[in-house]
């Protein structure tokens, strides 16, 4: 169905803003359309959009109802764009690597965040009963996303 609304508007020549294809790539992740869904968030760069927060939030969404590993490259990409996430995106991520004997992707995907400062406090990582993960003081500084990041690291 969105589909064929977006595609009826570059038919008739309306132009797409980035409300248009976040509601896309919504309606795609949601009928676990994930690969074309990442196709329009690289079709964003030839139309000089820039992806945003949920427009990753909807594909990482899409990839956990897939392959928790793509839902990895997904949040690796938003760190690389310095696009900001919140912690249940994460735990999200986090939770469904676990349930598939992820732990040690999880562990690594903590430590980069924390290496990158996405993560206010150090990564706690507790395990009991060597299957179950557990994450604690999971918080992320939200101010110093974006360009604070970069610009610091500059410095």
């Amino acid at each position: 169905m969105s589909y064929r609304f977006y595609e009826d508007m570059v038919f008739k020549g309306i132009k797409r803003d980035i409300l248009t294809y976040n509601a896309l790539i919504l309606g795609l992740c949601k009928q676990a359309k994930t690969k074309k869904a990442a196709h329009f968030v690289k079709e964003l760069d030839k139309e000089n959009l820039v992806p945003n927060s949920s427009t990753f939030s909807a594909l990482i969404m899409g990839q956990c109802n897939e392959d928790f590993d793509g839902a990895v490259q997904v949040l690796r990409e938003m760190v690389r764009r310095s696009v900001p996430f919140d912690s249940r995106t994460v735990h999200q991520v986090c939770n469904g690597l676990e349930h598939q004997g992820k732990y040690q992707l999880a562990k690594e995907l903590l430590k980069e965040l924390e290496a990158k400062k996405f993560l206010q406090e150090p990564l706690e990582l507790e395990y009991k009963q060597e299957k179950n993960l557990r994450f604690r003081q999971l918080r992320f500084d939200l101010s110093h996303a974006g360009k604070d990041i970069i610009n610091s690291k500059e410095m």
